[in-house]
């Protein structure tokens, strides 16, 4: 599972740049290859699409709402047509996001 840090606008409470780390995972499935994407802490709906373009180094959309895990995620859509869904689970204080068919996401448990 390859690891590295997710170089984030955040600050810390001390002023200091802040960083997150981030795992990701590939599922290949029938459907296609889903790429999930897991960082450390819960992002707000607000910073989510921020978040997607630091990982993916493009802009998107809000394309509407989803369900992953059992959880409320957004969907946006990618400049290249492709799909993301992002959701936070707080037991893992974690936010994942998933590159890929919106379709697959729904059955996605929370630890990638």
């Amino acid at each position: 599972m390859p690891v590295r840090p997710d170089t984030g606008d955040e600050r810390a409470a001390s002023g200091l740049k802040q960083r997150r780390v981030a795992t990701e995972v590939v599922y290949e499935t029938d459907g296609g290859p889903l790429r999930v994407v897991g960082v450390t802490g819960i992002t707000p709906d607000a910073a989510r699409a921020g978040l997607v373009a630091r990982l993916d180094g493009g802009r998107v959309e809000p394309a509407g709402d989803a369900s992953a895990g059992g959880h409320a995620a957004r969907r946006y859509r990618r400049e290249n047509g492709g799909d993301v869904v992002v959701w936070s689970c707080p037991s893992q204080d974690a936010t994942f996001v998933a590159f890929g068919d919106p379709r697959l996401v729904a059955d996605v448990a929370c630890d990638p």
